[in-house]
């Protein structure tokens, strides 16, 4: 009996190690160089729907093919990247729509008057196209704004005001943030 038992145990272990050996020499899915770079760049490759002309890992930054109809489209890896993020074709990055998104971005400014901010991808923004639109139809760029600011009472407090300046849409006037230290201050110039 002991050694039926004994017999069986092996023949278990035997069989057990012959299947993980199989499974471990199959080998996984094959990851692509974009797919990789994905996962590497802290996105995460899934499927999408996209226009059926368009291949596997669109360029997500931009807008392009993948905005149509579900019967006109076929499914794709897309690399999603998180909130605020896209995958350029080779790492995840924050979206810029604008020149102050290239600036907390990170990308170059060049030295220019108005100051342009290029993006990796080519697109450049420059500064001042950002405009504040009052409901009366006026409006004012955000590079008008801070040369008033610059030249008014303000213009020695003013802060990083590309990371600090809102466009306040019911009054069509800009908010630019200042650096005051002063109690009972308002501290914002408003343009």
């Amino acid at each position: 009996m002991s050694k039926t038992l004994i017999a069986i145990i092996v023949i278990i272990i035997v069989a057990g190690l012959g299947y993980w050996i199989y499974q471990s020499t199959l080998a996984p899915e094959e990851l692509t160089e974009k797919e990789q770079a994905c996962i590497n760049s802290g996105g995460e490759v899934l499927t999408s729907l996209c226009c059926k002309a368009t291949g596997d890992f669109p360029n997500l930054c931009l807008i392009g093919p993948c905005g149509c109809s579900p019967e006109n489209s076929h499914e794709v890896k897309v690399c999603d990247c998180g909130e605020k993020k896209c995958f350029d074709g080779n790492t995840c990055v924050p979206e810029v729509y604008s020149f102050n998104d290239c600036i907390k971005a990170g990308y170059p400014v060049m030295e220019s008057y108005p100051r342009q901010c290029k993006t990796p991808d080519g697109r450049t923004f420059t500064e001042g196209e950002e405009h504040c639109i009052a409901p009366t139809g006026e409006s004012m760029s955000l590079f008008e704004a801070m040369q008033i600011a610059i030249t008014s009472e303000c213009g020695d407090q003013l802060r990083d005001y590309l990371e600090f300046a809102t466009c306040n849409a019911d009054t069509g006037t800009w908010w630019i943030d200042l650096d005051i230290e002063k109690e009972g201050c308002n501290p914002a110039c408003v343009v």
